[in-house]
């Protein structure tokens, strides 16, 4: 039997200087996607500006305060609005405004079945990443393909 080759992904063009928010009731799934998003390999380059929330009432604020181009949101938040509510509460504010000009909103979850995708998409987010997040580059490429306007359900 053959040992199995990893394949590296293909470098991929992303843009620098983002605004980002990260919006988990979890404090470590913060600082993890937060060091991902600043200090991996894939993204130290891109200079993301990186905001933290901890539940959606603090997001909802965030974001009436500032414009984000990118919104990493728990789908399964303690207490406040859900991830899929606070997403909707955006969204509401684009009404009539092609999505590709809106921030892309990916939901970040440790279920991510059929259903959970569905419910995501329904409510307006971009794409569903599980929890554990994947490798750095894998999530460089998705996010880059998203932000290309390959906008799907699940990543």
């Amino acid at each position: 039997m053959q040992p199995t080759r990893l394949l590296t992904p293909p470098p991929v063009d992303l843009p620098s200087g983002l605004r980002v928010m990260i919006v988990d009731d979890e404090e470590s799934n913060r600082l993890l996607l937060g060091r991902v998003l600043t200090a991996s390999k894939s993204f130290k380059e891109l200079c993301w500006e990186v905001k933290e929330a901890r539940d959606g009432t603090e997001a909802l604020e965030m974001y009436q305060a500032a414009e984000f181009d990118v919104i990493f949101i728990d789908t399964n938040m303690g207490d406040g609005p859900t991830g899929q509510e606070v997403t909707q509460a955006i969204r509401s504010g684009y009404a009539g405004i092609p999505i590709q000009t809106q921030p892309l909103i990916v939901g970040v979850s440790g279920n991510c079945t059929d259903h959970d995708i569905q419910l995501s998409s329904d409510s307006g987010q971009d794409a569903l990443i599980p929890k554990p997040l994947p490798r750095h580059a894998n999530l460089a490429q998705k996010i880059a393909s998203l932000l290309a306007g390959k906008r799907v359900c699940d990543i």
